[in-house]
């Protein structure tokens, strides 16, 4: 009978351990995923700090193609097929 009490004590203890264990392991990957994060994000790998908006969000486009909002300034927001 003893022996059937150490045995259960003895599993309720490793099951408390592996959950507080599974919880620690939780919170440390939470923490290094936001620290890392920040990190990324405040050097160049996330470029959030840059100014230049076409070094972020390169135009895909070749270098000889008009960009329709430069097309529509000097028409008075008229459709570039009117005259």
């Amino acid at each position: 009978m003893k022996k059937n009490i150490v045995v259960a004590v003895t599993l309720v203890a490793i099951g408390f351990a592996f959950g507080f264990g599974l919880k620690l392991l939780m919170w440390l990957l939470i923490i290094v995923g936001v620290a890392a994060g920040v990190a990324w994000s405040l050097t160049a790998g996330g470029k959030l700090g840059e100014d230049d908006v076409e070094e972020v969000f390169p135009d895909p486009r070749p270098e000889g193609t008009p960009d329709v909002r430069h097309q529509w300034r000097g028409n008075s927001a008229k459709a570039p097929h009117a005259k």
